[in-house]
């Protein structure tokens, strides 16, 4: 709205904090408890945006198939951890004071999980990248197949 965009959002966190948290910032949001492998939604989104969560999800795959499952257009992927050479690891780190898991994906793997569902690639940016570890953080924003709304009469 800042922007003069007319839009509407949908939040949503598996964790209540969050959602009392964002209640507190963002009072006119509405904010809902969802999971991102079996979402509650059965209309369409124009967008889904995973901003850097999808790394911190066990099944990461069901919860891409689940945005594709939401939206009509898109899904992006923001702040992304991925390598270049690296195979997909999971690993368990320290955040927001406690103990969290944590995906690095490799971004060949990653973007054929993504293909695989009818998620193309369309614009890739890197948040960070280290260009000697060949590793960092990217955003992806990938495009619903259109061809999934094609249904003759």
């Amino acid at each position: 709205k800042l922007a003069g965009i007319n839009v509407q959002y949908t939040a949503g966190d598996y964790s209540p904090a969050f959602k009392e948290m964002a209640a507190r910032l963002y009072p006119n949001i509405p904010f809902d408890i969802a999971d991102a492998d079996c979402l509650p939604y059965l209309s369409h989104f124009d967008v889904v945006l995973h901003s850097a969560t999808i790394m911190h999800i066990h099944d990461w795959r069901k919860a891409v198939q689940e945005a594709k499952r939401v939206t009509g257009g898109y899904v992006i992927l923001h702040r992304t951890p991925v390598s270049t050479v690296e195979p997909t690891k999971a690993f368990l780190k320290e955040g927001y004071g406690v103990e969290m898991f944590e995906w690095q994906f490799n971004e060949d793997e990653l973007l054929s999980v993504c293909a695989g569902l009818d998620l193309a690639p369309v614009y890739t940016t890197d948040v960070s990248w280290d260009a000697e570890r060949h590793c960092g953080m990217r955003s992806y924003l990938l495009k619903k197949d259109e061809e999934l709304f094609y249904h003759p009469v």
